[in-house]
């Protein structure tokens, strides 16, 4: 092996990538979590062909693989390429990300499910209006 390829397999973890992979992962296991309390809720949009009940667990099994997926790529950009501008966008579009869908069950839960139940549900519910944006901005610097 040449010193160059020993260097670069020398180089160790990057403690941001642990971090970035634990901030996303909570955050998807959070959001999980909160879709499956929220599973009495009728899903707004039925799949063709399938039951509200199919319908919805359809959409959080793809939900809570896609935030899995997103998160171990940034965190494996992170953790590899600390320096890597393309990583860091990555993983603040993830965050940002999945700080929505997290809003977006909370408020689901602390308005509908058990109305009243959870402090600053209806913030949660708020915030749906700017989240967007901010998962969108994030999208385009990645890919621009």
């Amino acid at each position: 092996m040449t010193t160059a390829m020993a260097a670069r397999h020398d180089r160790g973890w990057s403690p941001a990538g642990v971090l970035v992979a634990a901030v996303t992962g909570s955050l998807a296991v959070a959001s999980l979590v909160l879709a499956v309390a929220d599973w009495a809720s009728p899903s707004p949009a039925a799949l063709a062909g399938l039951s509200t009940e199919w319908s919805n667990a359809v959409e959080v099994t793809l939900q809570t693989v896609g935030l899995f997926t997103l998160a171990a790529t940034a965190s494996l950009v992170v953790w590899r390429q600390p320096r890597n501008v393309f990583g860091w966008v990555l993983a603040a579009t993830v965050i940002s990300l999945s700080v929505w869908i997290v809003a977006e069950e909370y408020a689901l839960y602390g308005l509908v499910i058990a109305a009243g139940s959870r402090p600053l549900a209806d913030v949660a519910a708020m915030s749906q209006k700017v989240m967007p944006d901010l998962v969108a901005t994030g999208v385009i610097a990645t890919v621009g």
